[in-house]
């Protein structure tokens, strides 16, 4: 499995699209759990599963069991 892209293009430059040009947004979520996922959970301060590789937990504001831990902490 390889994903070939241009340089700078990730998860994080497609969520900060989103923000800039569909923006409105109150809150930004976002979940994660591998080394291409690193650089959007640290700029969005996002969680990651307990299972999430090393480089994706370090990178974590929380670690959760789940998604649906994640989202239900975060409507409390």
């Amino acid at each position: 499995n390889a994903d070939i892209v241009a340089r700078g293009v990730n998860k994080a430059a497609a969520v900060g699209w989103l923000e800039r040009y569909a923006g409105g947004f109150d809150e930004i979520l976002v979940i994660g759990d591998s080394l291409n996922d690193v650089e959007m959970i640290r700029r969005y301060h996002g969680a990651v599963p307990c299972h999430a590789g090393a480089a994706a937990r370090e990178a974590a504001a929380v670690i959760v069991e789940d998604v649906a831990e994640y989202l239900m902490s975060r409507s409390l």
